[in-house]
C-alpha cells in the first residue's frame, strides 16, 4: 500500500467522527490535495444524508494564507437563503470576487501541521489568500441500516465519483479504494462499499479517464 499513513490517519479518526456524530460511518473519499487559490462559499454536499470531513492542512495556514472560513451554524439554515445571499452578486473581476468571500463575517480556522479540523459537510465554508497550501481530507458518510438510509447513501457515493474525461490523480498507484481500505482496514468497510456501489463507480471513473 502506498498511503499507509492515510490508513492509519483513518484508522485513528473514525472512531472519534463516530463518537462526535453518533452514528455509524463508512469512509467515502480520502484524498490528499494541492489548493492553489481561493475557494468561494459553497457546501460538500447537497445531499441529506449524514456526512462528515476531517480536514488537516500540511503547512501553518490562517486568514491571509488561505485558512479555512467557516459560516457556524449554517448546516442547519435553509440552504436557498445562504445561496441567494451569498451567490446573488455579479462581480466585475477576480479582485472583486476575492473581496466579497472575504467580506463575509466568517470564523477562520488557523492550523498549525498537526491540528485536524472536522466539521458537518454541509456546513457553507471558503478560503482566501495564499497559495499552494496541501490539505489532507477524509470525507465520511452515514453507513446505513435502512432502506431509505441505504438509498440515499447509494445517491451520495455515487455522486463521488462521474464520467469523466481526465481525472487529477494517477489510479494506478493511488486508487481509490486501494488495498489498504481492502486489507487494514475494518472488515465492514469495503464489503459494504462494495455492496452500495462505491467501489464499482470509483472502478468505472478509474478506468474510463486519463491522467491530466
Amino acid at each position: 500500500d502506498r498511503t499507509p499513513v492515510s490508513v492509519a490517519l483513518m484508522h485513528r479518526f473514525v472512531p472519534v467522527l463516530e463518537d462526535l456524530t453518533g452514528v455509524p460511518l463508512l469512509p467515502a473519499l480520502v484524498e490528499h490535495i494541492l489548493l492553489f487559490r481561493l475557494a468561494g462559499w459553497h457546501t460538500d454536499t447537497g445531499h441529506a444524508v449524514p456526512s462528515v470531513k476531517a480536514v488537516a492542512y500540511l503547512e501553518e495556514v490562517d486568514e491571509h494564507s488561505g485558512a479555512l472560513r467557516v459560516l457556524p451554524g449554517s448546516q442547519r439554515l435553509d440552504e436557498r437563503v445562504l445561496v441567494d445571499l451569498l451567490h446573488s452578486q455579479v462581480f466585475r473581476d477576480d479582485d472583486t470576487y476575492e473581496a466579497a468571500i472575504a467580506a463575509v463575517p466568517a470564523h477562520v480556522v488557523a492550523t498549525r501541521p498537526g491540528d485536524v479540523i472536522v466539521f458537518d459537510e454541509h456546513l457553507w465554508h471558503a478560503s482566501h489568500g495564499g497559495r499552494n497550501r496541501h490539505q489532507w481530507s477524509a470525507c465520511l458518510v452515514l453507513d446505513p441500516s435502512t432502506a431509505e438510509e441505504e438509498l440515499s447513501v447509494r445517491q451520495f457515493l455515487a455522486s463521488q465519483f462521474g464520467d469523466h474525461d481526465d481525472i487529477d490523480y494517477d489510479p494506478t498507484h493511488y486508487p481509490v479504494y486501494g488495498r489498504g481500505v481492502r486489507e487494514d482496514c475494518p472488515p465492514r468497510w469495503y464489503p459494504q462499499l462494495e455492496r452500495l456501489g462505491a467501489v464499482e463507480a470509483a472502478t468505472v471513473e478509474q478506468c474510463g479517464a486519463t491522467l491530466k
